[in-house]
């Protein structure tokens, strides 16, 4: 029951942030983009699935300009997580 439950978070998250023009992660914008790509890494979804790839890069972006110390700290965990040595200097 454990693992059917995680499948379907997986793909829920995967559908709700799969890459597409326009892309909007949701209200709570970079938090929201951060818990669902932690929740994929987590899950054991892989580095370079397309919807984590995805985030990663909406991620890096917004991070650089966003001033919620909330979404900010998910930021982090989130990098640090999918662990990309190119993010360390960002992390840092």
């Amino acid at each position: 029951k454990v693992n059917e439950a995680i499948r379907k978070g997986v793909e829920f998250l995967k559908a709700t942030h799969a890459p597409k023009p326009g892309y909007s992660p949701g209200t709570h914008g970079l938090g929201q983009a951060a818990l669902a790509g932690t929740a994929l890494v987590e899950a054991k979804v892989p580095a370079n699935d397309p919807v984590l790839l995805h985030l990663a890069a909406y991620i890096r972006t917004a991070a650089l300009t966003e001033t919620n110390t909330y979404n900010l700290a998910l930021a982090l965990i989130f990098l640090d997580r999918l662990g990309d040595p190119r993010d360390v200097p960002l992390v840092q």
